[in-house]
């Protein structure tokens, strides 16, 4: 939220616009060129470029399915050949009623592995899920956040991620959000109360202050950012990801252009560096060159 906090004034200064929930349906194309796109309610917005962050296979599917399009479509389709998805995620969501400073909280982010042979940890868990989590992540938001007292006073939050197969959860893949049966909550149960036990294990000063608890599975990852799979990371960060040389700023299609963690690599900073890339190379300038420059 910090980081579109200070996005968005910069793009509203500039003469932009910021919308939420207005899912886009398909790109605009004329003449073998992209010059806008058509949202799900039917409003058409143009534009001279069209940039996609929403990573490679959902930007491919974007496109229209138009006899005049097949050799695009056909050069798109080589770009994702051998990649694959990467891995989903499990996230337990932590409400306090005490401030990060009283619960003694820290600042960094904590990672706990049951051993240093992270393969072999990953292979086991997926094989069977009842056995130790391969990682876990400890993030504290509340902790990080100078405002955070301000905004929530007397209150604190954790979440706690590890990893969690798509596969495990197709079962209920297309029910609802919020709306999913007996069967779904009690599979996921099992992981809450695990990752519970590894919270108080980690954190036994906050077990008292609990007041809201919650997990977040594929699915919910797939709700809420349209990728297939409920995959964390985009594409998987294998060897056959960093060789595809398909995986740039330019596409197939004049005036579709690509930014975010597909292109560069994972997690914020790679989206970050994407962006920064993206950038520099529709304005045909060293955009980083000039972030670094005014940083010092």
């Amino acid at each position: 939220s910090k980081i579109a906090e200070g996005f968005v004034p910069q793009i509203l200064a500039g003469g932009g616009r910021v919308v939420v929930r207005a899912k886009v349906k398909s790109l605009l194309v004329h003449k073998q060129r992209a010059i806008g796109v058509t949202m799900e309610d039917g409003t058409e917005i143009r534009a001279d470029q069209v940039i996609s962050s929403v990573g490679l296979r959902n930007s491919i599917k974007l496109l229209p399915q138009s006899p005049e399009l097949t050799a695009t479509n056909a050069s798109f389709r080589k770009i994702a050949t051998g990649t694959s998805a990467s891995v989903g995620h499990l996230c337990l969501y932590v409400g306090l009623n005490k401030t990060s400073r009283e619960l003694q909280l820290p600042r960094e982010n904590h990672w706990k592995f049951p051993t240093i042979d992270h393969d072999a940890n990953f292979d086991r868990f997926v094989a069977d899920p009842s056995q130790p989590f391969p990682v876990l992540y400890f993030s504290y938001p509340s902790a990080k956040d100078p405002a955070w007292e301000t905004n929530h006073p007397g209150t604190a939050a954790i979440d706690l991620v590890t990893l969690g197969k798509y596969e495990w959860f197709k079962p209920w893949e297309g029910t609802k959000v919020k709306a999913r049966n007996d069967d779904y909550k009690a599979f996921k149960a099992q992981f809450q109360k695990r990752l519970e036990d590894e919270l108080f294990k980690h954190l036994p000063q906050i077990r008292e202050h609990v007041t809201h608890i919650e997990l977040s599975t594929p699915l919910s990852t797939q709700h809420y950012c349209q990728y297939e799979e409920g995959e964390i990371y985009g594409l998987s960060h294998d060897p056959a990801r960093f060789r595809n040389t398909g995986l740039r700023v330019s596409t197939p299609l004049k005036g579709y252009s690509l930014t975010g963690q597909d292109i560069i690599t994972c997690g914020v900073m790679g989206a970050l560096g994407s962006g920064v890339l993206t950038a520099s190379s529709l304005l045909k300038r060293d955009c980083m060159g000039t972030l670094l420059r005014e940083a010092q």
